[in-house]
């Protein structure tokens, strides 16, 4: 499960388990883990674990510096980049891995009463997924294992998440 013991393949002193206060790696490079892929970013606010972030250069002229910004209703489809969900807490300033892909399991934030294996959408608070359809913000390619009785962060898997603009229900 990735923050437990997961390992980068091919890349030596990869720690996905913990974040940096200074980054130890370049900004934006992937690694292939056991569990998934991640992506090497900084938090711009404080993202607790299992957080939904979009991953972006840090403004439109950069390319080398990467940063994940929690995914709301109010940003999901005015922040361009790449959807990755963080398997450790990453404070505001601070480095971490972001993962884009969980073949196995990794966890996920989502409201209260979250049903699993079925369709996901973005919630007011940033970072966190719910099954309550909202007319934005859907997203595809994320599915929670089991069921939250209340908020929490259970088992999820996850590759290719794309976000719809509009409900196709």
């Amino acid at each position: 499960m990735p923050g437990s013991s997961d390992t980068a393949i091919g890349v030596l002193g990869v720690a996905t388990t913990r974040a940096d206060t200074t980054a130890q790696h370049d900004p934006g490079l992937e690694v292939k883990t056991l569990d998934g892929k991640a992506i090497y970013a900084r938090a711009i606010a404080a993202n607790p674990a299992g957080s939904l972030c979009v991953l972006a250069p840090s403004s439109a002229t950069a390319s080398v510096s990467v940063v994940a910004t929690l995914v709301s209703t109010a940003n999901v489809n005015s922040a361009p980049g790449v959807l990755a969900i963080n398997q450790v807490s990453v404070a505001a300033s601070s480095w971490g891995w972001y993962y884009t892909e969980a073949i196995r399991r990794a966890n996920v934030r989502v409201a209260t009463g979250c049903e699993p294996l079925v369709p996901l959408y973005t919630t007011g608070t940033g970072g966190v997924v719910d099954d309550a359809v909202v007319s934005t913000g859907r997203i595809e390619g994320l599915r929670v294992m089991e069921s939250a009785a209340s908020a929490s962060a259970p088992p999820a898997v996850f590759h290719n998440m794309t976000r719809i603009t509009q409900d196709i229900a």
